[in-house]
This record gives structure tokens, C-alpha cells and sequence, in this order.
């Protein structure tokens, strides 16, 4: 089978990382991958692309050219299915309607987050300028989506709990073309250390609005006095990384460190404890990349996907969404008892990477064989 990848966008990111991952198995099990990107990007190229991969940037700049170009593309490499990375940019699903007007190809779309994402906007009441400019951006994402569903052979969501908003937030009845598949584990996986070191970890943006980094120093200052052999690690960058750093110098707290943007395979393996303190989420990978290396998430129960990657007191830890508010003081109990029990950490650990291997990308595939061979090619 002949399958091209579809990318608005090629930096580092989840959607291209996913993309990678995906492309190198097909092409592991005798598929032929493309990946093809409309505008290029100055981020350095993954190195984990097979070699046998073919990976194209649009040296066009009109949609005139890039149409022709990917129709060329597309005859070429004899595709068979397109997948649509961009579930939710109407421009990019009218470019490829466009190549491949007459041609007897398949297109899948996915939209790699949750549909409705809240935004801290959406609950202004006034008519601000950014509250208008909000309002629109929702009605050109909504009949995008909506346009690309019914313009799609089939249209991928991440999650089950997702189908209903789906629904709702399209106004979309009809939703036979509807399928569901998480995206796999896209980090190693390592075996169970003999002992895992008394450190928490955030893996992640560093930022304000979604991630809510300020949370984590929050939840952090209620722990560090009662468990001194324990330190807490921030992997990431963002926007917000110099006001966090000046509010853990603000509390004096001695046991934070700040890594900047790196591999984050290395704390994975050897911390206890993963933080999420996300006012929104779609899927969030970092779960499962902790969880498949023996890492405990305690997580903001704000999005409706965590329950599919965690039985809450099983191999994780799920604090209550509060529509109040976040409050620091339940997560911090919660990592207190955990903090607090070794060998209920390493029962958790080990529940974890076995709730993770649901997420491997052989499991994953083979969902993605039952929806390729569901298509009448």
C-alpha cells in the first residue's frame, strides 16, 4: 500500500513526531510512506526518519503551484490513501481535493486534539476585540472541521470520550465516517531500574494559558519541607519560564530545577513522579512516555481522554476536575501518600507500564490495518 502524510506545518512537535513514528512502522511492514509538507520549516529534521522513508517540502509558493506539485507527487508515488494530519484547516483539505480531483484516492483526516478546546477567552462575557476575534476563530474551526468530515473518507479522533463533542461542536449527526485511534508511544521504553530515584517531574511547555506552569510551583511549595530527600525537575521550555523562576525564588524553594528544552527520556526513567496540571488537554503522549518507563502521572483530571490512559489509583493518579478552580492542596495530598509509600510506588510503576503497552505502536497499527482494510481501495 502506497501512503502519503499530509503536514501543513514540520517542526518539533507532537503531530510530526506521531507522523514519524507511524510512517516508520507502515514502512517496516512493507508499505510504501511519504510524507509530504507544504511549507518548510528552519527546525532541524527528526533523525529517527527511516532512510527508506520519502520526505518532500513544497518548494512552491502559490496554491496554483503547490496543487500541480502535489499531484505530481501524487501520481508518481501511486498513493493510495492520504493522511490528513491537519484535521481542522479547511485550506489544506481544499489544496489536496484539488490534486487529486479525478483520482481514485482515499483520503483520512485526524484532528489531533480535542474538538472544542476551551479557551480562558471563551468565558468573557463581554465583547471585547480578543473575545470577537475569538468567537470567529471558533465558527472558521467548527465549519473547517465540519467541511473536511464530510469532504473525508473517513475522520480520526484521538479518543471515545471525544465523539460526543465531535458531534456537538461540528453539528455533525451523521457520523459513520467516524473512527477512533490514539496515537502510539513515540519514546523507548526501558525496564524497571532497580530503584527509582525520589524525584518529581513536569515534562512539557512551559506556559501559562493551557499547561498552567504556576500550578506545578503551587503544588510543589506544599511538598518540599515534608519530604527534603525528594526534588522536583521542570523538563521544558516556554513563555513562562522566567516568571516561574522567579516565583521559586519568590517562595525559596531550594529543590526545583530547570532543565530547558531537552530529551526527556532520561528523567522518565529515573523519576517516581510525573505532574500535569493542564487546564485542557487533548491526548497527551508525556502520560504514556512516563508511564512505559515505570513513571507515576498524578494528573488535573480537566480533559476527558485521561481517563482512557488511567485507572485512577491503579497506575496513576487522577485528581478531580474542580469547575471552582485548581486547588494545590488535593493534588499535593495525593502526592503525599505516594510520596510517602515506596512500595506502593513501585506497585503503581509497574501497573503503569503495563496499562502503557495499550499504547505501543504495534498495538496501534493494527488498528490502523482494521481501518485501512474497512476502505474499499
Amino acid at each position: 500500500m502506497n501512503i502519503l502524510f499530509l503536514l501543513k506545518y514540520y517542526k518539533i512537535g507532537g503531530v510530526e513526531t506521531v507522523t514519524h513514528v507511524l510512517a516508520n512502522k507502515f514502512q517496516s511492514e512493507y508499505h510504501n510512506c511519504t510524507i509530504f509538507c507544504l511549507s518548510h520549516s528552519r527546525d532541524t529534521i527528526f533523525p529517527s526518519l527511516r532512510k527508506d522513508v520519502t520526505l518532500i517540502f513544497s518548494q512552491e509558493t502559490s496554491n496554483k503551484e503547490v496543487i500541480k506539485e502535489l499531484r505530481y507527487i501524487l501520481l508518481e508515488k501511486h498513493i493510495d490513501i492520504v493522511i490528513n494530519q491537519s484535521g481542522h484547516l479547511m485550506s489544506v483539505m481544499r489544496l489536496l481535493e484539488m490534486a487529486k480531483e479525478g483520482l481514485s484516492i482515499k483520503t483520512i483526516s485526524i484532528y489531533h486534539n480535542m474538538p472544542n478546546l476551551p479557551s480562558s477567552k471563551s468565558t468573557k462575557s463581554s465583547l471585547s476585540i480578543g473575545h470577537v476575534r475569538f468567537l470567529i476563530q471558533q465558527l472558521k474551526s467548527r465549519y473547517g472541521m465540519r467541511y473536511i468530515y464530510k469532504h473525508s473518507d473517513l475522520f480520526c479522533l484521538l479518543s471515545k470520550s471525544f465523539v460526543n463533542r465531535f458531534s456537538s461542536y461540528t453539528k455533525c449527526k451523521e457520523l459513520s465516517k467516524l473512527r477512533v485511534i490514539p496515537n502510539p508511544i513515540t519514546i523507548a521504553t526501558s525496564s524497571m531500574p532497580l530503584k527509582k530515584e525520589k524525584e518529581v517531574i513536569y515534562v512539557g511547555r512551559v506556559d501559562t494559558q493551557q499547561k498552567r506552569a504556576k500550578r506545578l510551583i503551587k503544588v510543589w511549595a506544599l511538598l518540599e519541607k515534608a519530604f527534603p530527600e525528594w526534588k522536583f525537575s521542570i523538563v521544558g521550555d516556554g513563555s513562562a519560564l522566567d516568571d516561574l523562576k522567579k516565583e521559586v525564588h519568590r517562595l525559596d524553594l531550594k529543590r526545583v530545577c530547570f532543565t530547558g528544552f531537552c530529551n526527556p527520556l532520561d528523567y522518565y526513567k529515573r523519576a517516581s513522579l510525573l505532574l500535569l496540571t493542564s487546564e485542557y488537554e487533548g491526548f497527551p503522549l508525556v502520560l504514556l512516555e512516563a508511564m512505559t518507563n515505570y513513571c507515576i502521572p498524578v494528573v488535573y483530571g480537566s480533559f476527558p481522554s485521561v481517563y482512557d490512559i488511567i485507572d485512577s489509583g491503579k497506575d496513576g493518579i487522577i485528581v478531580p476536575y474542580c469547575k471552582d478552580g485548581f486547588r494545590a492542596i488535593e493534588m499535593a495530598n495525593e502526592l503525599k501518600t505516594l510520596m510517602a509509600n515506596e512500595a506502593k510506588i513501585s506497585e503503581m510503576a509497574h501497573a503503569a507500564s503495563t496499562k502503557s503497552e495499550q499504547f505501543t505502536v504495534d498495538a496501534i497499527y493494527q488498528l490502523w490495518m482494521k481501518v485501512f482494510n474497512g476502505l474499499k481501495l
